[in-house]
């Protein structure tokens, strides 16, 4: 056979992990569950972007519960559930009230 002259094609096969030039670590103020998440592990995100959703049902419900909890209170003191008034006497009070209930 004849020598020919022609090119090589050069190439390098290795085994690696890209790193990326800028990262961020991501975090919540309050803890609860996602909704939605609008990005992928890796994705470009401008500043400013949504990046997920929380779902709202976990504050509502806290929501409810402290509520419920200002109504247990109010009744305690002998205090209307509706508000406006929180002058508290102390003959209405649930304690006073029950160790009258007792007493007599």
């Amino acid at each position: 056979m004849k020598a020919t002259e022609s090119r090589l094609e050069s190439s390098i096969e290795v085994t690696g992990t890209l790193a990326a030039e800028d990262q961020v670590t991501l975090s919540f103020k309050v803890a609860g569950r996602l909704d939605s998440l609008a990005v992928d592990l890796g994705s470009q995100v401008d500043q400013g972007a949504t990046i997920g959703k929380m779902t709202s049902t976990d504050f509502v419900l806290r929501v409810r519960q402290a509520d419920a909890a200002l109504q247990q209170a109010r009744a305690r003191l002998g205090l209307p559930a509706g508000g406006g008034d929180d002058v508290v006497t102390v003959e209405n009070t649930a304690v006073v009230r029950q160790a009258k209930a007792v007493l007599d």
